[in-house]
């Protein structure tokens, strides 16, 4: 079987591909027109942040 990664680690690399992709939209000098989009990669990329800390917590505890 192979070495998967964690959940935690899994959620934090989604959180770092999101903060690329936000970058490029600030970048790319679009950010008005693509304000809503910008909107909702942001909110993922702190979901997947939260989650990550919860599974980082939860793992600790056990």
């Amino acid at each position: 079987m192979t070495d998967m990664p964690t959940l935690a680690a899994t959620l934090r690399a989604t959180s770092e591909m999101l903060k690329t992709v936000r970058n490029m939209v600030v970048q790319s000098g679009h950010l008005h027109e693509m304000l809503d989009i910008d909107t909702l990669v942001n909110v993922a990329q702190i979901e997947a942040e939260r989650r990550a800390v919860i599974m980082e917590v939860t793992s600790s505890r056990r």
